[in-house]
């Protein structure tokens, strides 16, 4: 009997680990995920995740929004990311308003690193 209470802790305590594990990890940070940017906010994610959302470049710096606020010219809706490495410019798409640079939809993939996408085009 001492021997079933033993083996049943064990394995009690397995599982409480196991759960602990997939409480620390969320779900979705695998590498190519398409992942929303309220799941990451916050998290450092090392592998090259999928973002997709606008993007807004307002006074030399880029986010990429979960939504666009309705406005003229539009704004950047939070959460966001700041986004380094990839140039707002280059596409084709981008529309500027005085000093605010916009692209409706864009796919960016790349690791976060304390709120900073490190961004390519997805």
């Amino acid at each position: 009997m001492r021997g079933v209470l033993i083996h049943g802790a064990a394995a009690c305590c397995a599982l409480l680990l196991a759960c602990s594990d997939d409480e620390e990890v969320p779900a979705g940070f695998d590498a190519g995920s398409l992942v929303a940017i309220e799941d990451v906010t916050g998290h450092d994610v090392d592998v090259a995740v999928r973002i997709r959302g606008p993007v807004f470049r307002v006074a030399g710096t880029t986010h990429i929004c979960s939504a666009i606020l309705e406005s003229f010219p539009p704004q950047c809706g939070e959460p966001s990311l700041i986004v380094e490495g990839w140039d707002i410019d280059s596409d084709e798409r981008a529309q500027t308003e005085g000093d605010v640079t916009w692209v409706e939809d864009v796919e960016l993939s790349g690791p976060i690193r304390d709120g900073v996408l490190q961004a390519a085009a997805g």
